[in-house]
């Protein structure tokens, strides 16, 4: 979530931030009354009253205040339509900082304590009354962003010096079977018959690494096509992946080369197919079709559209039995 910066000044940039006195009374009756509509737990009954005798007590303060604060937008953007959305925009803001979720809880004993304060106070203190209880509501959101940008502080140095390092993933850029066994990590290259990364080295050579591929399988119909066992001391493990009773598979076309090919266990190179050409399949278009019995036809009497004498029920009968 964003948290506001503190500016220059050392004030944190909130909806609350340098506004003038008529804002500062209208922002606290717009908390109060996020508080009326929020605070809803039974220890908090008493705000929704406690403001409802603010506004009647304050009426005709609030009222001139509001009317003060519409102006101040007016003198600030020139047209009153773009004034008025300006200031309808702003209270939104206002409205939804009262009610960041995070910080309910304090911010409801806060409204609590000012909305019992406000039952006392003559409107003709109203203006210094929000000015000194202004910053008490505003003093919770504080807290709880300072809590917060402490927590991205220490979840930063805990991952640190405790997190899972980032993960570096070996695989292999043929699914079907390089002519000669490839293993890439990342952005890897091939170093004197070894494999690295900036940063990460992969021991043996080219030869210690077999690929599967498309053409191989295991008794156990396992195929593996897993990253690296796992990182140790910023080394990348390769992972003989070739088990020792895995055959190939001969597929339509590699006949020939199956039988010329020499195969032994913890290799492969994938075979290449033959220049002998694959038959078609074949079909007789003039062979007649399989038999089916018949299952509970509908007798029928007659002779179709065609003339053709349809069975008679006497033909049927047998049929059925």
């Amino acid at each position: 979530m964003p948290i506001p910066q503190i500016g220059p000044d050392g004030t944190r940039m909130t909806v609350n931030a340098h506004i003038s006195p008529a804002q500062t009374v209208w922002n606290l009756r717009s908390a109060l009354n996020v508080a009326a509509l929020n605070c809803l737990d039974p220890q908090y009954v008493a705000i929704l009253p406690n403001y409802s005798q603010f506004l009647d007590t304050n009426e005709k303060a609030l009222s001139t205040a509001n009317k003060t604060v519409t102006s101040e937008f007016v003198e600030r953007y020139g047209q009153k339509r773009v004034a008025r959305d300006e200031q309808d925009l702003y209270m939104t803001r206002v409205y939804n900082y009262f009610a960041t979720p995070p910080a309910q809880d304090a911010f409801c004993d806060a409204a609590l304590a000012v909305s019992n304060e406000a039952l006392m106070v003559n409107p003709a203190d109203l203006q210094s009354f929000s000015e000194r209880s202004l910053p008490v509501l505003e003093s919770v959101f504080e807290d709880f962003f300072q809590s917060f940008e402490q927590y991205r502080v220490n979840l930063a140095a805990w991952n640190a010096e405790y997190g899972p390092p980032e993960p570096v993933y070996a695989t292999y850029d043929d699914p079907f079977g390089p002519t000669q066994s490839t293993l890439v990590a990342g952005e890897a290259t091939s170093n004197d018959g070894g494999y690295s990364v900036p940063g990460f080295t992969v021991p043996g050579s080219a030869q210690s690494v077999t690929t599967p591929s498309a053409n191989m399988a295991t008794s156990a119909g396992a195929m593996v096509t897993t990253p690296p066992s796992g990182l140790e001391d910023g080394i990348v493990t390769a992972v003989d992946v070739a088990p020792s009773n895995a055959v190939p598979i001969v597929l339509p076309g590699e006949e020939d080369a199956a039988a010329t090919q020499s195969y032994a266990p913890g290799t492969y190179t994938p075979m290449q197919p033959s220049d002998a050409a694959v038959p078609a399949p074949r079909f007789d278009l003039d062979a007649p079709l399989p038999q089916e019995e018949m299952t509970n036809p509908q007798p029928v009497t007659g002779a179709d559209e065609a003339g053709t004498d349809l069975p008679q029920p006497e033909q049927v009968e047998p049929l059925l039995r």
